[in-house]
């Protein structure tokens, strides 16, 4: 029961890992935020970490666009993140980040805190 338990675990691991990478050009496992600017808030916010994230190096701006089906409900998301921001720059906890390729810009699109 025990290993049929472990291969089935295993098994969800690995799908999960495999289709949660196949969604993002670039994947962050653990980085601190190094700087917010709030610019173009209420509709995005842009950051940057102390490691590289895909082709933009350590340090390069990030930028989170609020998500959402209406403008109001993006603005919320983009203020939620930038909460989330402000929270880990302050507690120097780590995050894990994730997201495309945007012509120069690389675009987070996932971002939970450790």
């Amino acid at each position: 029961m025990t290993k049929l338990l472990s291969k089935t675990l295993l098994g969800l691991a690995v799908a999960f890992s495999s289709s949660f990478a196949a969604a993002y050009d670039w994947e962050v496992l653990s980085a601190n935020i190094s700087a917010i600017q709030p610019n173009s808030m209420p509709n995005a916010v842009a950051f940057s970490v102390d490691t590289a994230a895909g082709s933009c190096g350590a340090g390069a701006l990030l930028s989170w666009n609020g998500l959402g089906a209406d403008v109001p409900t993006q603005q919320a998301n983009a203020k939620a993140i930038f909460s989330l921001l402000l929270a880990a720059k302050a507690t120097n906890r780590p995050v894990h980040i994730a997201g495309t390729y945007s012509g120069p810009y690389c675009v987070v699109s996932y971002i939970q805190m450790l």
